[in-house]
C-alpha cells in the first residue's frame, strides 16, 4: 500500500509541474510560474444628488451634493464654463445665475462647506404659474449635464402652503444676491418697490417699504 500512495504522490506532482494545476480543466488557463500581472482596483462611477426648490416669482434653485457628504458636487471648472458666456452652457441650461446659498431667514451668511467655500445655487426663473413640481422635474431631466461628474435627481424640498409655494427668497438666498434676479422680473427698483406682493415675495410678510429699500438700493 505504501508504495501505491508514492507512485500517486508522484503522478500527482508531475501532473502539477506540466498543467501547472491538480485541478486541470478544459478551458481553464494554466497558471505560469511567473509572476502573474497585478489587476488594479477599477473605481466605481461616483453619482452625486441633485435637489430643486421652487421659489416665490418663478424662481428655480438647484442644489448639489457629493455622493457621500453635503459637499456641492460640481468642480470651480464647471462654475467656469457656467459663467463663461462665450460656452452657450448657461444658457442651454436655463441658468441665470449661481450665488450663495444662505444660512437662514435670519441669518444673511453663506453656508460654508468643508472647502471653506460657499455652497452654491444654480438659479433659474421661469413664469410662476410654470414653476410646478412636473415642470421642476422636466428642467432637471432635460438638462444634458455634461460635466465630470454623474447626477441624480433627489428630491423636490419647495415648501407649499395652501397648494402654492410658500417662504420668500431670502430664506435662501443672500440680501446681496437678490437684486440681480429682480433685475430679470422689473424693469427698474421703482417698479419693484411699487410691488407689495413682490416685496413679500422677496423679504417675507414683515418687511416694510424703507426695508426693502435698504435691501436692494446698493446692489440693484
Amino acid at each position: 500500500m505504501g508504495t501505491s500512495n508514492q507512485s500517486n504522490k508522484q503522478t500527482l506532482a508531475q501532473d502539477v509541474v506540466q498543467t501547472g494545476s491538480p485541478m486541470s480543466k478544459k478551458g481553464r488557463k494554466v497558471l505560469s510560474i511567473d509572476k502573474l500581472p497585478f489587476s488594479p482596483r477599477v473605481k466605481p462611477p461616483q453619482i452625486n444628488k441633485v435637489f430643486v426648490v421652487g421659489a416665490p416669482l418663478g424662481v428655480i434653485l438647484i442644489r448639489t451634493e457629493r455622493p457621500n457628504g453635503k459637499d456641492d458636487a460640481f468642480t470651480n471648472n464647471a462654475q467656469k464654463i457656467l459663467e463663461d458666456e462665450e460656452t452657450g452652457v448657461a444658457k442651454r441650461l436655463n441658468i441665470i445665475k449661481i450665488c450663495s446659498r444662505r444660512c437662514s431667514q435670519l441669518i444673511d451668511k453663506a453656508i460654508m462647506q468643508t472647502t471653506s467655500y460657499p455652497s452654491t445655487w444654480f438659479v433659474s426663473i421661469v413664469d410662476e404659474d410654470k414653476n410646478t413640481p412636473e415642470y421642476r422635474l422636466e428642467l432637471l431631466n432635460e438638462t444634458d449635464w455634461k460635466f465630470p461628474q454623474q447626477l441624480q435627481f433627489i428630491a423636490d424640498e419647495t415648501k407649499m402652503e395652501n397648494g402654492t409655494i410658500s417662504g420668500s427668497l431670502d430664506m435662501f438666498i443672500l440680501n446681496f444676491d437678490i437684486p440681480a434676479i429682480l433685475k430679470y422680473l422689473f424693469k427698474s427698483m421703482n417698479d419693484f418697490l411699487e410691488d407689495e406682493d413682490a416685496i413679500t415675495a422677496c423679504f417675507g410678510k414683515k418687511c416694510t417699504l424703507e426695508k426693502a429699500k435698504d435691501y436692494v438700493k446698493e446692489a440693484w
